[in-house]
This record gives C-alpha cells, structure tokens and sequence, in this order.
C-alpha cells in the first residue's frame, strides 16, 4: 500500500455502509485491558500492513480500521487530522481508546516504553 496508515486522510464519502461495519466487528476481538483504560483493546485480526496497523475495504478503496471505526462510532474526523491511538496498539479500534490529534502532534507521541515488547494481548 502506497499511503503511509499514519498520515492524516480525508473522511470517508458519507456514512459507513453496514456490510462495512459488520466486517470491521467480525474481524475484531477483545483484548487485554491497557494502563490507563476501563475497557479493553478490540484488536483488528484482518489485514494489516507492516507496521501492524489494520486495513479494511470501504467503498472500494483500502481504509486504515482505527480511522474507520472512528467515524463509525464518533463521527468523521475533519480532513488532514490523525486518529490516534491512545493505548498505543496499532491494531486496536475500540472507539474509547481512539481520539483526534494534529499529526504533527501524534507523531510527537510515543508509547510509555517504546523500546519494550507488544502487549501479549
């Protein structure tokens, strides 16, 4: 995939079909409950790219999961803002733990140990 998952996108042309949404639902499953969180990851268990966020086919086109789950739960993010994992797993799409941010902001971030293991969940 040519577009880097991280970078800001533009929202999705309208709301998300419902055979999207039960896809994105389908191919997710609860996971440990990170620090600093009441409620578990949902972990993407489709595709995903190298760096181990997910993807998601929406109208056609290959969508990053966390962006689209966002908009299905919360609403499209505006143009050019980054949605952001708060619990720092690349693969989570529980809505709860995705919030908006800059990217130049988003970028700034890093997990609380970036050099340690994934979490086993």
């Amino acid at each position: 995939m040519k577009r880097h998952p991280i970078l800001p996108g533009k929202p999705l042309p309208g709301p998300i079909p419902l055979s999207a949404a039960k896809r994105l639902l389908i191919h997710c499953e609860v996971g440990g409950v990170p620090d600093g969180f009441d409620t578990a990851c949902w972990l993407w268990k489709g595709g995903k790219d190298k760096d181990g966020y997910g993807f998601i086919k929406v109208f056609g086109k290959s969508c990053v999961a966390h962006r689209v789950a966002y908009q299905l739960f919360k609403g499209a993010p505006p143009e050019g803002i980054t949605v952001h994992h708060g619990c720092f797993v690349r693969n989570c799409i529980n809505p709860e733990h995705l919030s908006l941010l800059p990217h130049t902001e988003n970028c700034g971030l890093h997990a609380p140990d970036a050099d340690a293991e994934p979490a086993p969940f």
